[in-house]
């Protein structure tokens, strides 16, 4: 797991991503990324970084079954239905606490079936404050697409470093009664697949 923030100005060089892994116990650490390099899968939310509107979205007390990110990603299937909307930013969970997985090293068998995957994942449940980086579109126009993808952390030092190492890809809130999230979010401009699987 990785969010990113790399910029190629000069003036923005530094590399400030953070990624979530196991350590030899089983236990998630959280450390800074050295390089841009990309293994497997991303999905990737590209802007300037320049100042302009955003959508801001605030929510707390989650009353039924889907996250944030599935309730934003459906509500925008029904507004713009057969039309795909994708959009990114960054969510604050405020409160509450949350389930998300880290990857441990790569299988040695295959993973056929979505419970073989479910298995080799390691879920945790981590307090607020957590932030996430996330893409989601509204519906998959023929590209195989993964609709929604968010990663994070836990909030970072005055010197970078994760507070308490808690980080990985976000599920949903398990405290539905205290939840609370703060985002900002912007719609994408153009939608690109890159290196589509072979037989997809």
């Amino acid at each position: 797991m990785a969010d990113a923030f790399i910029s190629t100005e000069a003036d923005h060089s530094k590399i400030v991503s953070q990624t979530a892994k196991l350590n030899k116990d089983g236990k998630c650490v959280v450390t800074s990324l050295t390089t841009p390099s990309l293994a497997i899968l991303g999905n990737f939310f590209v802007s300037k970084g320049e100042p302009g509107k955003v959508i801001e979205i605030r929510a707390k007390r989650r009353t039924g079954a889907d996250d944030l990110i599935a309730c934003l990603r459906k509500s925008l299937a029904r507004q713009f239905g057969g039309t795909p909307v994708g959009v990114g930013g960054v969510f604050l969970v405020q409160k509450g606490r949350v389930n998300i997985h880290v990857m441990p090293d790569f299988s040695k068998t295959p993973l056929a079936t979505q419970d073989e995957v479910d298995k080799w994942l390691q879920y945790f449940e981590f307090p607020a404050p957590m932030i996430f980086q996330s893409v989601f579109v509204s519906e998959d126009p023929g590209l195989d697409l993964r609709l929604e993808h968010s990663h994070g952390h836990s909030l970072l030092d005055e010197k970078g470093e994760c507070e308490h190492s808690h980080g990985g890809h976000y599920h949903y809130d398990t405290t539905p009664d205290e939840v609370e999230y703060v985002g900002f979010f912007n719609a994408a401009e153009a939608l690109y697949r890159i290196d589509r699987p072979k037989g997809q």
